[in-house]
């Protein structure tokens, strides 16, 4: 399980229009606590990786397909 939460995910977030990366660990995190506080997640995840490094290159693969959207934020 470790080495699935040590893994990196691209997410899309329509509120903000933009894409994020972080780790599936914080991504799951902050699932669970919007599950518990009754509140929507805005985050969908679009793929997986396994460095942080190829999901920052994959953003911008996902921007090409549109060019419209806001710059890549990693989340903290």
């Amino acid at each position: 399980m470790n080495s699935l939460l040590n893994k990196w995910v691209v997410v899309w977030s329509e509120q903000q229009q933009c894409f994020n990366y972080e780790t599936v660990k914080r991504m799951l995190s902050s699932n669970i606590n919007s599950f518990k506080r009754q509140q929507a997640n805005q985050y969908v995840p679009l793929a997986f990786f396994d460095s942080a490094e190829e999901a920052s290159d994959a953003i911008e693969v996902f921007r090409t397909h549109r060019p419209d959207l806001n710059e890549s934020k990693q989340l903290e």
